[in-house]
């Protein structure tokens, strides 16, 4: 807006120019709310269906993460047209917020988190979204192909831990490098329980997961409906519940119809529990999805029926949708077409 004040004596105008600053977190008006910071990320725990209305609780810190909101709401409906339904990044993340290169130290099996990170948290690490099953997340999160690195969280107590808790809605495309994630039951490094409808796509880890009892790389737990594809885990499982325990290379333990589908896992499988499996620790449905036998330390079972133990070798194989990858080119998202979702590189990766 801009003011006129008129001439004192014979002197010139003066002009006053007050401009007010608005931010369209959906810039590209796609449905999901942009997140580039951490501060962004762990706002999502107040608004866990995507819709960009924080819970009444929580509006002021809320509007910290995403300010000067256009059309006063984080997903701004009144000048797009387009309804909010989840969040997706737009950068890599890491939660080593002083850069000393760690968020946590281990030292005779007790872990230790670095106080001078901002979500250290007590020495409890990250508090996962969806931190219950009266609370999931229900929403879609779509990662980009970006990368959240050095994830810690560290609740051996506590239920259903990872970057989110419970989940019902749909992770894709999301990428988790040196993570540490401890629970109790259901731990995963992306969730650690995914529960009925929930879709978890297109995503790996990388790092360290312990659980006593339903511990998987990529995700803990998963419950009729759940659906996992077209995603790995090199992440190291460890089991500690030596009655009934469940751990696989890429989800801990599910129901007989929860499908995982065109993965693989590759991380060591370890622990007391008496069901430890190289991909799948127990419950879940597998199709065309395969663990390394060699570095998961798990060997084939010789079963005919998926999933398979390869060797390292049998996995590098192909370079393009081809011999055990020939089914791998999966419709992802619903729409009876292809999405293209693995890049093999060449033959010796």
């Amino acid at each position: 807006a801009v003011t006129n004040y008129g001439a004192v004596d014979s002197g010139p105008d003066v002009r006053v120019t007050v401009s007010n600053t608005t931010e369209d977190h959906d810039a590209d008006a796609d449905g999901l709310i942009e997140v580039d910071s951490l501060a962004k990320l762990n706002a999502m725990r107040w608004d866990l269906d995507g819709d960009g209305t924080p819970a009444p609780s929580a509006t002021s810190g809320y509007a910290a993460a995403f300010p000067n909101p256009r059309g006063g709401a984080a997903c701004p409906t009144a000048t797009s047209g387009v309804a909010c339904d989840g969040y997706e990044l737009t950068a890599d993340l890491d939660f080593d917020t002083n850069g000393n290169g760690r968020t946590w130290t281990e030292t005779g099996g007790a872990l230790t988190g670095d106080a001078g990170d901002a979500y250290d948290n007590g020495g409890f690490g990250w508090t996962p979204i969806g931190n219950g099953l009266g609370t999931p997340f229900a929403g879609r999160f779509d990662g980009n192909g970006h990368v959240v690195r050095n994830l810690f969280v560290n609740n051996g107590a506590s239920n259903y831990r990872g970057l989110f808790g419970v989940v019902s809605g749909r992770l894709a495309a999301t990428g988790l490098t040196d993570a540490r994630v401890r629970g109790a039951h259901g731990a995963g490094a992306l969730a650690g329980f995914a529960s009925a409808g929930a879709r978890v796509v297109g995503s790996w880890s990388a790092g360290s997961v312990s659980g006593d009892g339903s511990a998987g790389g990529l995700v803990g737990r998963t419950q009729t409906g759940a659906r996992v594809a077209a995603s790995y885990s090199t992440a190291a499982v460890e089991c500690r519940n030596a009655t009934s325990g469940h751990a696989g290379g890429l989800v801990g333990g599910g129901s007989g119809t929860t499908t995982v589908s065109t993965s693989w896992s590759a991380g060591a499988v370890t622990g007391a529990c008496p069901n430890k499996a190289g991909l799948v620790g127990g419950g879940a449905v597998a199709t065309a999805s395969y663990w390394d036998a060699a570095t998961s330390g798990v060997p084939d079972d010789d079963d005919p029926d998926p999933p398979e133990g390869l060797s390292t070798a049998e996995l590098k194989r192909p370079t393009d949708y081809e011999g055990v990858y020939a089914t791998w080119n999966a419709d992802l998202d619903g729409d009876y077409e292809a999405d293209d979702p693995w890049d093999f590189g060449s033959s010796n990766e």
